[in-house]
């Protein structure tokens, strides 16, 4: 895996939920150390298939996982039987379940579950997570190690925890905009419907197409309908810079991504601006969306770094926090208004200090003292 990134970069630019699940079980991995991790997606398919669940085993190839899927089908029954403590939790509630302790260790080595399925595919330590708010879960993820490999610690469960997190918000992205190949008429239904978060429609001329309810009493426009074209009397500054937004947006490879450092000045601080281009054949499938949608708290809280425990500066302090983050050198110089060169200086001096060689260490050491 390309370690250049950040886990934020990398889930904010997976298109489907395997991406998403590729991302998640490849930083646990390197944070954790697992032998075995997967992510069942659960907000687009009522039947899941594997074709719809992301799988990965320590030398496993596309036999062994479609051979693990077929044994996971066949005691799924037995799993929620057996496993009735552990199972009252997943998709109650949000977080991280460790299956090992919620189980006493006896009851779960006598399961049919264990000795049968999660042993031979060296399944024997488990953390789940619930990804998504409680009332409505996105996915579930397992990440694995066998019982030749150390009990997942607290900090272990706290860095799930991060992960999870992240997963969750690109999850809720690729729901909001609708995975690269659903129609762009389904997703504008879902917007004005499902999900009443601010949304704009431009076409490859920059024109506005369409806007929902909430965007027009967002920006207080006056909009009316002329030979099924949205006309709007007045464009208000912030949409103007959002069609500037949208005609870059054009220009660039990717399929969805957030808009560069700064934020404008009418986004708030809880808010996320999505951007996603059609650039389909039929003209129904040309153009650039745009939504605010919401955040939660949990997703923008900062990781608090203690400045009189290692010594660090306040600057090296902020660099710290926001390189744990998940921001990019350039976003952190962005954002303190410093050249690259001296956030690369700074976070030197923070890894020196904190006595780790990279990122994820960082983060690792970071959510630590949290715990």
């Amino acid at each position: 895996m390309d370690t250049s990134s950040s886990w934020f970069e990398r889930f904010e630019a997976a298109r489907t939920s395997l991406e998403v699940g590729e991302v998640l079980v490849g930083w646990a991995r390197r944070l954790l150390g697992i032998s075995n991790g997967n992510l069942f997606p659960l907000a687009w398919s009522h039947t899941l298939g594997l074709d719809d669940v992301y799988i990965w085993g320590e030398g496993m190839d596309r036999a062994d996982i479609a051979k693990m899927w077929e044994r996971y089908v066949e005691l799924s029954s037995w799993q929620e039987r057996e496993l009735l403590p552990a199972r009252q939790l997943f998709g109650r509630h949000t977080g991280v379940v460790e299956v090992n302790r919620r189980l006493a260790g006896c009851h779960l080595k006598r399961t049919i579950v264990y000795n049968d399925f999660w042993r031979p595919f060296h399944i024997e330590r488990q953390l789940v997570m619930t990804i998504g708010s409680r009332e409505a879960p996105l996915a579930l993820s397992g990440l694995c190690r066998s019982m030749a490999e150390p009990a997942f610690s607290e900090q272990d469960v706290c860095l799930a925890r991060q992960l999870a997190r992240a997963a969750e918000k690109a999850l809720r992205t690729l729901l909001v905009l609708g995975p690269v190949n659903r129609q762009l008429t389904d997703v504008l239904l879902a917007l004005e419907w499902g999900f009443p978060a601010p949304s704009i429609l431009f076409d490859s001329r920059g024109r506005l197409r369409w806007m929902n309810r909430e965007a027009v009493l967002r920006f207080d426009v006056s909009t009316g309908r002329l030979h099924d074209n949205l006309v709007v009397a007045r464009l208000p500054r912030p949409l103007q810079l959002l069609r500037r937004l949208a005609r870059e947006a054009q220009r660039r490879p990717e399929n969805a991504f957030f808009p560069p450092s700064p934020r404008p000045e009418f986004i708030s601080p809880r808010e996320r601006l999505l951007i996603r281009c059609w650039r389909g054949d039929r003209a129904e499938w040309r153009g650039v969306l745009l939504v605010l949608e919401p955040v939660r708290r949990a997703e923008t809280a900062p990781v608090e770094v203690d400045n009189n425990h290692w010594g660090l500066t306040p600057r090296e302090r902020e660099v710290a926090r926001l390189a744990a983050r998940g921001n990019t050198i350039r976003e952190v110089a962005v954002e303190l208004n410093i050249s690259s060169g001296t956030v690369h200086t700074h976070l030197k001096h923070v890894y020196e200090k904190l006595n780790v060689r990279n990122r994820p260490d960082l983060i690792a050491k970071l959510l630590h003292q949290m715990v």
